[in-house]
C-alpha cells in the first residue's frame, strides 16, 4: 500500500493551515466589535447571509480588502465555547464579495 496519498492529504492539509494564518489584513469584525470602520461592510454582508442561510445571527465576520471592494468570510459558530479555529466546522463559513458601495457581487458557499 502506498502512502503517497496520507503524504498530499497531510501536506494539502498544512499548506491550507499555514495559509491561512497571520494575515495582517485581516480584521475580525463581530457584533461586540461596534466601532471598527468595517461595520457597515459587514452589516451589508450579514444581511446577505441573513437571506440566504439561518445562521447568520450567530456568525462572525473576517473582512480582507479586495480591490476596490471587500472580500468578506462569514464562519458559523458551531461550537461557542471553545476557543479559536475549534469553533468552527472547516465547511460552515461563506465568502462574499462586496464593492465599495457595499453591494454584493459574489457569495460563494464552502465545499464540504
Amino acid at each position: 500500500m502506498s502512502c503517497r496519498p496520507l503524504l498530499v492529504f497531510l501536506c494539502s492539509g498544512l499548506l491550507t493551515f499555514g495559509w491561512g494564518c497571520g494575515d495582517a489584513n485581516i480584521a475580525h469584525v463581530t457584533t461586540y466589535y461596534a466601532d471598527k470602520p468595517e461595520k457597515s461592510t459587514v452589516e451589508a454582508a450579514a444581511r446577505c447571509l441573513d437571506q440566504k442561510e439561518d445562521w447568520a445571527s450567530k456568525a462572525e465576520y473576517a473582512v480582507v480588502k479586495a480591490g476596490n471592494g471587500w472580500e468578506v468570510t462569514a464562519w458559523r459558530v458551531d461550537y461557542p465555547t471553545a476557543k479559536g479555529p475549534q469553533r468552527y466546522k472547516p465547511w460552515g463559513f461563506r465568502v462574499l464579495t462586496l464593492d465599495r458601495d457595499n453591494q454584493v457581487t459574489a457569495y460563494r458557499a464552502a465545499k464540504p
